[in-house]
């Protein structure tokens, strides 16, 4: 009987894109950023629903005396599994590297 194993593959660099500054909602300034496992363009469309999911959750208003109201949203198309990585930035630090 054969076992549904998980079984991973060793590490290649995938293709990776800075597409700007996006303008989210309440102010929020987002930097956007592709990775895919295969290539780049994807189909934005399949991210879409994420996307505004995510979005909705970042907290109003953007600018506060605890956070700068910027961040980074990343849209990594994988291997069988897409995913959203949603970074708002802590005031005064950063928490990635451009």
């Amino acid at each position: 009987m054969e076992q549904n194993v998980f079984r991973p593959t060793p590490y290649q660099p995938r293709p990776l894109a800075a597409r700007g500054v996006l303008a989210a909602p309440d102010g929020w300034r987002l930097k956007l950023y592709d990775i895919a496992y295969d290539a780049l363009p994807f189909d934005e469309a399949r991210f879409a629903a994420g996307v505004e999911g995510a979005l909705a959750g970042l907290p109003p208003p953007a600018l506060t005396a605890q956070r700068p109201g910027a961040g980074a949203l990343i849209r990594h198309a994988g291997r069988g599994m897409d995913y959203l990585v949603l970074e708002p930035l802590p005031l005064g630090g950063c928490a990635f590297a451009a």
